[in-house]
């Protein structure tokens, strides 16, 4: 029998099914897209880590965040975050993220001191909180100031104590110690428009034993058009502290994209120019914050910026990056820890030491080559490792390396390095904190 003589109730049956089999395909898709998005799991771990996790019926996820020893070498900081979830099966789904500050003395990593800092539930996912937790040690090393969803903490590390900075009202955007019982913030407030994308922007000065309420006002901007000031970390807003507190680079997102210096004791502004760059990698300031290293883009074209905070002195280098990094790269927030060198990454190249005046550029990446594997399985070889920041003057981080400016001398591992390059801190849960003895001047050598 041909396909055209069949009966007619026979093609109405096969057109049913294959209606029907349409209809549950796309009741599929429709019923995965909403999974996909609807269930704070999925969303954070992706199918095949709800899978895993229902499978193994894990209740509770656990990052390690940023550890760092104090100025001294005295303190080991670190802080935490931990993801409960319940509800892996059919049953409604909750999820609850919790975040710590942790901090113990170096002599004594077995006492380990805990603060909770924020909670938050299924409305802020997509990371882990401890991201949104920025720290920075006062000079004498005895307190702590903390930046966590906004909100601005003093911490005394010998007696545990603790206290606000800011207030209720205040998004902070930014800070500095200006001295062992001082620090300057920046503040977002009134935040507003259609994209909370306006606010009245102010920069403070306060005694950290005093009242947030006797804080003095050094610089103001009233209804500034700021794409980052919804945002509740504080390293993706517009504003950059020297390590000294001193001196502020900021800039108007919008309209002007112009880039300002402000003097905190003076409550003066000095001109970079009209350039906006990026919040998290646009800046490098030395760490005795007499000059700042500014990388914008000017039009369609990027431009490298040196400023002298002693001099006032304004030099371009745009020429000079250009030649090193046609394709374009981006800065590390600090400089080597002895002020030498600017920190500089490139995809196509890797990590490069620059010394902006007079002008060098050292390959050191190029050294530490890194095999990575795609997504296919195929295995890689990368132009150059990343370089970044470690607190030992002399020395930077190369992948997983530690290593001198020369790459000779290298150390497998980057653990968070004491000042004096003597001591390493890991910690693996918030209640054991590993410290143990390194030797830089005499490591292993890199195979």
């Amino acid at each position: 029998m041909t396909r055209a003589s069949e009966p007619k109730p026979i093609r109405r049956i096969l057109k049913a099914v294959l209606i029907a089999a349409i209809g549950i395909i796309l009741l599929c898709a429709a019923a995965v897209v909403i999974f996909r998005f609807a269930n704070p799991c999925v969303r954070e771990f992706g199918f095949r880590g709800w899978w895993y996790l229902r499978s193994a019926k894990i209740e509770q996820v656990r990052n390690i965040g940023h550890v760092q020893f104090s100025p001294d070498g005295s303190v080991v900081v670190f802080t935490w975050a931990d993801l409960d979830i319940k509800g892996l099966g059919p049953e409604p789904i909750k999820v609850r993220q919790t975040a710590y500050l942790g901090w113990c003395a170096a002599s004594d990593p077995a006492d380990v001191k805990t603060v909770k800092l924020a909670e938050v539930g299924i409305e802020r996912h997509g990371y882990f909180l401890q991201g949104e937790i920025t720290f920075k040690f006062s000079p004498d090393s005895k307190h702590l100031a903390v930046a966590c969803q906004g909100r601005l903490s003093c911490f005394d590390l010998g007696e545990g104590r603790h206290w606000p900075l800011s207030l209720k009202a205040d998004t902070v955007s930014g800070f500095a110690w200006l001295s062992g019982d001082e620090v300057g913030y920046s503040t977002h407030r009134n935040i507003r428009g259609k994209y909370h994308d306006v606010s009245d922007r102010d920069f403070w000065r306060l005694k950290i034993r005093k009242s947030p309420k006797t804080r003095v006002n050094v610089f103001t901007q009233r209804g500034i058009e700021n794409s980052g000031a919804w945002n509740w970390c504080a390293d993706t807003f517009l504003e950059h502290w020297s390590p000294t507190g001193k001196h502020v680079v900021f800039k108007n997102d919008s309209p002007s994209g112009i880039t300002h210096v402000l003097d905190v004791a003076t409550g003066r502004t000095t001109t970079l120019g009209k350039m906006g760059f990026d919040p998290e990698d646009g800046v490098s300031w030395k760490p005795d914050g007499t000059a700042v290293f500014v990388l914008g883009r000017e039009i369609d074209q990027e431009k490298a910026t040196l400023f002298d905070t002693q001099t006032m002195k304004i030099t371009d280098l745009s020429t000079e990056w250009h030649r090193v990094f046609p394709w374009g790269a981006h800065l590390q927030l600090e400089w080597t820890a002895d002020g030498r060198y600017v920190l500089a990454n490139s995809s196509n190249e890797g990590g490069y030491l620059i010394q902006p005046d007079p002008w060098r550029a050292v390959a050191l990446g190029k050294k530490f080559a890194v095999e990575y594997t795609d997504a296919s399985g195929r295995k890689h070889t990368s132009k150059g490792a990343f370089l970044y920041h470690l607190p030992v003057p002399g020395w930077v981080r190369a992948g997983d390396f530690a290593v001198d400016y020369e790459g000779v001398r290298h150390l497998k591992g980057w653990e968070a390095l004491s000042p004096d390059g003597k001591w390493t801190a890991e910690v693996k849960e918030p209640d054991r904190v590993n410290i143990r003895p390194v030797r830089l001047l005499e490591p292993e050598p890199h195979k």
